[in-house]
């Protein structure tokens, strides 16, 4: 039977670098100018989808900061909640002790680190700590995650590879050729690769939406700032990323905004 299209609008916003602002801690929170264009947005009747490399479960923070329940595209495509749903990916095991070899076997300066689905973050214990100093992920900070021989009982979301920002796009691009048929490779930040079950992207996420909310891919509009936002910028006609964004980003833009409020009244005239 055939159901007619929905003619509401769906805004999806990147989290850190693009909807919370960046300072000399991690991400500080919502401007109020951002919060209000999307609270307006929403009281159109339409919908907000936060889109993140965080875990899905991070969406009661979000609410309490914006004022309403977002959609909630987590661990960058891994997991996906909206309404009362809660969609979960998973990565194969094997994967993990693949890349702890390739570390060995590379001599690769990286903490290895393993995303379980009970919320838990697991180092490696060969492959921590890292040598170098980085203003945006001090290693200390992961001195409170479990270290583990190996990973049988556990399932996984996603992996991290903590790297010097110097090797990050060399081991990015060459994990995506090498896993290219097991998982989705792509980085989140400056010293972030992000391993993810295969087709399991923020794009996917996006799309996944918009087959349960039924609505037209042209009502819909993405907006980030790093590589791990690409898969949803390209499949979006309105898409956008912010002014600071790589210049590797900004080609799969349509327009450069410098801020979430100018994204949301752009697309919503």
């Amino acid at each position: 039977m055939f159901v007619t299209q929905s003619n509401k609008k769906l805004f999806v916003t990147d989290l850190d670098g693009t909807l919370l602002k960046i300072g000399n801690e991690l991400s500080k929170g919502v401007s109020e100018e951002n919060r209000l264009a999307l609270s307006l947005f929403v009281n159109k009747g339409n919908y907000v989808a936060l889109a993140s490399a965080r875990p899905v479960n991070y969406i009661n923070e979000m609410e309490k900061q914006l004022g309403f329940k977002p959609f909630f595209i987590g661990d960058n495509g891994s997991s996906i909640a909206y309404n009362d749903t809660i969609i979960k990916h998973y990565l194969d095991n094997q994967i993990y002790y693949e890349i702890a070899k390739m570390i060995d076997d590379l001599n690769i300066n990286a903490t290895l680190i393993y995303h379980s689905y009970d919320n838990t973050y697991y180092r490696d214990r060969d492959h921590y700590p890292n040598n170098y100093l980085n203003p945006h992920h001090n290693p200390s900070i992961f001195d409170r995650h479990q270290i583990i021989n190996n990973v049988e009982k556990l399932k996984c979301k996603s992996l991290s590879l903590l790297i010097d920002p110097k090797n990050m796009k060399k081991y990015r691009d060459l994990l995506k050729d090498v896993f290219k048929d097991k998982a989705s490779v792509f980085s989140s930040d400056i010293d972030f690769i992000n391993i993810n079950p295969l087709n399991c992207s923020k794009g996917n996420g996006v799309l996944k939406l918009v087959e349960e909310l039924n609505i037209n891919i042209n009502n819909v509009a993405a907006i980030g700032d790093s590589d791990n936002d690409i898969s949803m910028l390209d499949i979006c006609t309105n898409s956008f990323c912010m002014d600071h964004s790589d210049d590797e980003v900004k080609k799969h833009a349509a327009f450069i905004v410098s801020s979430v409020k100018d994204a949301v009244e752009l697309f919503d005239k």
